[in-house]
């Protein structure tokens, strides 16, 4: 499509035009996303990182009179769609300015972003997101996505009991201890390193998935997602290079750690151990809780997860777009993770 699309009067009767992100001054955009909430320095890292970009579209903006008033960006990554490696990508961020932009600049952000690829995706989102990316997918499946969790602490179990009753807030003043789960006793485990070694993203680059449409990961994106994002700190685990997992949380946060699990064919029953290791490293890092997602698809993995002592937390909704709406295909994906969309760094306990 062309660089700048007009889409009308927007609310103070002034012209709004879509254009690429590449098109419009970054030093606008990252005002417009900084009044909503994110840091100058992450949005650099995400939207103008130029060795990730590869001059690949990364998202749409409305512009009106100089002025930024709507945005979506996209994720580029490659995906595995009916057996046929395609590239495509995530949405995230999609916001409007209500009080200046139009009613129609939100839609025709998202159709933008349709056209920018046959096929885009999306998981997630708020309930006004998920109201409205429901009607403009061509598939959508309410609960796609299951986030586990794991207490490591005393406190995380009674934190989770004070969000449902908050009349229970004054225990948080009583001292208390950790857990000692006995599914990640010491023995048996593997070692896990800081950073991500080369032979645990050889194992995501080539695992093992439950459907023929699945995030297709290599080392590249991995990378940008987790070790050049400002402030994570991450290690990795693998076994006998048949099985591996990536467990990350910010910097100088002891709170949580994001895990991402993996295994080829034949190291399906070598990932129990990767998990084990990694949350007893979590455990050693005097973390609270330890969290995974995996598709509502991949039933070994729940069911792995859920024998380790792992509890459902909520489900995610997932959405996907295509240009050409009969094309589908109409499933969920396997093999998804905190590395789909923007997952990785964004709302942390």
């Amino acid at each position: 499509m062309s660089a700048k699309v007009e889409v009308g009067s927007g609310a103070a009767g002034k012209s709004c035009t879509i254009a690429e992100l590449g098109a419009v001054d970054p030093l606008s955009i990252k005002k417009y996303l900084a009044e909503r909430g994110q840091d100058p320095a992450y949005t650099d890292w995400k939207y103008f990182d130029a060795a990730f970009n590869a001059d690949r579209v990364r998202g749409y903006v409305a512009v009106q009179g100089g002025d930024v008033v709507g945005f979506i960006g996209l994720i580029p990554f490659n995906a595995v769609v009916d057996g046929e490696v395609v590239e495509t990508a995530w949405t995230c961020d999609w916001s409007v300015d209500d009080a200046k932009a139009g009613p129609i600049v939100g839609i025709s952000l998202m159709k933008s972003a349709i056209r920018a690829h046959p096929r885009v995706f999306h998981v997630g989102g708020n309930e006004i997101t998920e109201k409205i990316f429901s009607r403009l997918a061509a598939y959508y499946e309410r609960d796609a996505v299951c986030e586990y969790a794991v207490h490591l602490t005393v406190a995380s179990h009674v934190d989770r009991l004070i969000a449902k009753a908050p009349g229970l807030a004054p225990l948080r003043k009583v001292p208390m201890g950790r857990v000692r789960a006995k599914s990640f006793a010491q023995e048996g485990l593997s070692e896990v390193v800081q950073g991500l070694a080369s032979e645990a993203l050889d194992v995501f680059a080539s695992r093992s998935t439950a459907t023929a449409t699945h995030p297709h990961y290599d080392a590249a994106y991995v990378g940008w997602q987790i070790a050049n994002c400002p402030n994570h700190e991450c290690y990795s685990c693998h076994a006998d290079d048949e099985a591996a997992g990536l467990m990350w949380r910010p910097r100088g946060s002891s709170k949580e750690f994001r895990l991402a699990i993996a295994a080829k064919p034949s190291g399906q029953e070598r990932l129990e151990a990767v998990v084990r290791s990694l949350v007893r490293h979590a455990y050693d890092q005097k973390a609270d809780i330890a969290k995974v997602r995996v598709s509502v698809c991949d039933t070994a993995e729940r069911q792995m997860l859920e024998g380790l002592g792992f509890r459902a937390k909520q489900h995610l909704p997932y959405f996907a777009f295509y240009d050409d709406p009969p094309g589908g295909p109409n499933e969920v994906m396997s093999g998804m993770s905190f590395l789909d969309v923007d997952e990785a760094s964004t709302g942390w306990s």
